[in-house]
């Protein structure tokens, strides 16, 4: 099988797993469904993956890493990390993870159910604050708290602008709300909090 062909259908498996795990949780999902919706032979499943946790592992993992690439992206606004994110970057952040749904509410339900030392949520958000700790070091920045930058930083902005992403347009849609003009309530409050969250656990280095 050439590498092209590979890839198309490792792709094919992990977008079927996604929508699967999404809509039925990752218990509700066997590997037989997930072939069925991917429209290959199990045996073929087997072949890329070991199982439905290393599917699971790969999800996370590819969110984990477009979380970076995105982030890398944000080095065009240094200023984010020492003044906070405009609302602009905010909304941009919103259609990122917008682009990452799936992933993100699979990764929700599962840390409600499994282990927290083996949640793929917490692995997601422990590498995305491993990746921010980097940065802001090469900035010149450091977290003066580190408990406290990921505590925060995880239950009063990454959860909360995940469950938006997740929710906010079918909560818009059942109050008759203008999902525009939620998104833009959202965003202007978000930036106030992010950036006195931002002054409270970030100082400038001793280095």
């Amino acid at each position: 099988m050439q590498q092209g062909d590979t890839e198309n259908t490792k792709t094919r498996i992990l977008d079927a797993a996604k929508e699967l795990f999404a809509k039925r949780g990752y218990d509700g999902s066997s590997v037989e469904a997930i072939a069925q919706e991917a429209g290959v032979n199990k045996a073929l499943i087997y072949y890329y993956f070991s199982g439905k946790e290393d599917i699971l592992d790969t999800i996370t993992e590819q969110a984990i890493d477009n979380v970076k690439a995105f982030r890398a992206e944000l080095q065009l606004h240094p200023s984010i990390f020492v003044d906070g994110p405009s609302a602009d970057l905010i909304r941009e952040g919103l259609r990122f993870l917008d682009s990452e749904r799936a992933a993100f509410r699979i990764m929700a339900v599962e840390a409600l159910k499994r282990d927290a030392e083996n949640g793929a949520m917490f692995e997601f958000l422990e590498a995305v604050y491993q990746d921010a700790i980097q940065r802001l070091d090469g900035l010149g920045l450091e977290v003066v708290d580190r408990q406290a930058f990921e505590l925060i930083g995880t239950f009063l902005f990454s959860l909360p602008m995940g469950l938006f992403m997740t929710l906010g347009e079918q909560w818009s849609r059942f109050h008759g709300y203008d999902i525009e003009r939620s998104e833009e309530i959202f965003s202007s409050f978000f930036e106030r909090m992010l950036r006195e969250f931002m002054t409270e656990c970030i100082a400038e280095s001793e280095k």
